[in-house]
């Protein structure tokens, strides 16, 4: 967000009145995010960047109803440090490359800013464990958006054309990496890489995929469940 006025305009959720949002408190999180050029052509993954941005969320109130509503911007996703876009563009260099996760971070990390391959294969992994285990919440929930989403995305064709083998090599990790891919199917399938402006056509799809995910408004499960080590009393 380059500049934050004081004043947005907007129905409010609360009292339904129409009136301008006053910005009472702005609050700042880092993300990890990616750079693409605009001459970018696909399957040029070594010309892409992911760096720390500073993104800012808006507590605003209604001037009628004094309901006060947080305000996040539709690219950052509860559960992961990664923008929408970085999690796609990540997600669709990895799956139609095939390259290990350990030379993708090598690539396309910017050095020393605490981005490791791990971090890049767990954002994806997360993601596709959640595809996996809330794809049929998530396709309730978007019922009730008006107007409602595209949710042609959450049932993707079972195709492998145009992605290279999959990597992982157990049964749990394979079923997750195959649902992460429908978050790109739709740049594979639909001919992605022979779109002349694929930047364009990126955005589109983010765009979709942007309002199915805001009607779950939860978080992405972690992707291994926390460990509570119980101590144990030692009587001599």
């Amino acid at each position: 967000m380059s500049s934050i006025t004081d004043e947005l305009e907007g129905p409010c959720g609360k009292c339904q009145a129409t009136c301008g949002f006053e910005v009472r408190k702005v609050i700042y999180v880092w993300r990890l995010d990616i750079d693409i050029p605009e001459d970018w052509l696909f399957g040029e993954w070594h010309r892409i960047r992911i760096y720390w941005v500073k993104v800012a969320i808006l507590i605003v109130r209604c001037p009628v109803c004094g309901g006060r509503f947080k305000l996040v911007p539709s690219f950052l996703i509860k559960g992961t440090r990664f923008t929408l876009e970085a999690l796609i563009f990540i997600t669709l260099a990895k799956e139609v490359s095939g390259i290990s996760w350990r030379k993708l971070c090598n690539m396309v990390c910017v050095k020393d800013n605490g981005c490791v391959h791990s971090t890049l294969y767990e954002a994806v992994h997360r993601i596709g464990k959640f595809l996996a285990q809330e794809k049929w919440q998530l396709f309730e929930s978007c019922r009730k958006l008006q107007p409602p989403p595209d949710v042609s995305l959450l049932k993707p064709e079972a195709t492998t054309d145009g992605f290279a083998p999959p990597s992982a090599r157990f049964e749990h990790t394979l079923d997750r990496e195959m649902d992460a891919r429908s978050l790109v199917s739709g740049l594979v399938a639909d001919g992605g890489s022979h779109v002349s402006n694929f930047i364009v056509f990126l955005h589109e799809h983010l765009s979709r995929w942007s309002r199915v995910l805001s009607a779950w408004g939860k978080s992405i499960p972690r992707l291994y469940q926390r460990r509570i080590l119980q101590s144990t009393k030692i009587v001599i």
